[in-house]
């Protein structure tokens, strides 16, 4: 077990934007993609080629749908609790100082 341990607040909290950032891209990029599939939706037709290609497509873009409608938010949410929990160790860091700067010295 190590003796100490020790978090970069702002090194972490520049990493949770970074995080936030590709999260708000991403939803950006996903919502510009389901845009463009709902403009698209079924111009296959629905002939045997239209049927065939709508059995391997849509299963597929309903996933991609679904999916891309939270994994987005979830990183953005895993960003804010990064920056949540560094406030919390910075706090708890700083209550132990005080602790600590208030402790008697132990006499020999």
């Amino acid at each position: 077990m190590t003796d100490e341990f020790y978090l970069d607040p702002d090194g972490a909290s520049r990493a949770a934007g970074a995080l936030r950032d590709s999260g708000n891209r991403l939803e950006k990029s996903f919502n510009a993609l389901k845009a463009v599939c709902d403009h698209n939706d079924q111009c296959w037709g629905t002939d045997e080629i239209g049927a065939a290609f709508a059995n391997k497509y849509v299963p597929t873009a309903t996933e991609i749908t679904v999916f891309g409608a939270t994994d987005p938010k979830a990183i953005v949410e895993s960003a804010n609790n990064t920056d949540k929990n560094i406030d919390t160790f910075e706090d708890l860091d700083h209550e132990a100082a005080v602790r600590l700067d208030r402790t008697p010295p132990e006499e020999s």
